[in-house]
């Protein structure tokens, strides 16, 4: 009758390691779902992105020609982020201004924090050729023309740079 105990006994711990260790990896549960509580408070409605609504002032007042307006919006918007092509846009409302300095320096600045942005560079160039500075404008075209080698836009600033 031991020799019966004992075998039960080992024919059990032969089992539980059997099963937990050989069989039990092999088989798939289900994960139990643990619900969680209901928040005590709702989230509070989005509201809108202020960088957003100062764009699209600056955006509409561009788009009605009131560029003073529109560079007001858009120092607001750059005011809270970087954005190459907001900082691009009111480099342009500055050369519509007659403020060719700073808009050539509004265009440097983009160039400089986003070198692959090509209406920023594109306005560089016209603006470095507006002022006379050809050698610096032939530099910026000739990058302009390695990011964009069939842009048709292009053959203008060719001719005037009388580039082959």
């Amino acid at each position: 009758m031991q020799r019966a105990g004992f075998l039960a006994g080992v024919t059990f711990v032969l089992g539980a390691i059997l099963g937990t260790f050989v069989i039990a990896p092999f088989v798939h549960r289900k994960a139990p779902v643990v619900q969680s509580p209901p928040p005590a408070v709702k989230p509070a409605v989005k509201r809108d992105d202020p960088f957003v609504t100062a764009l699209a002032k600056g955006n509409e007042a561009m788009d009605a020609g009131r560029c003073a307006d529109a560079i007001a919006a858009y120092d607001q918007a750059l005011a809270m982020r970087f954005d190459a092509d907001v900082a691009t846009d009111r480099g342009v409302c500055l050369r519509q201004l007659g403020d060719r300095q700073r808009a050539l320096t509004a265009f440097e600045f983009v160039t400089l924090k986003a070198p692959s942005h090509w209406k920023a560079r594109y306005n560089l160039t016209a603006m470095l050729l507006e002022l006379g500075r050809v050698d610096e404008a032939r530099a910026s075209f000739a990058i302009l023309k390695r990011q964009r080698p069939n842009d048709e836009s292009l053959q203008a600033f060719e001719r005037a740079l009388a580039i082959p």
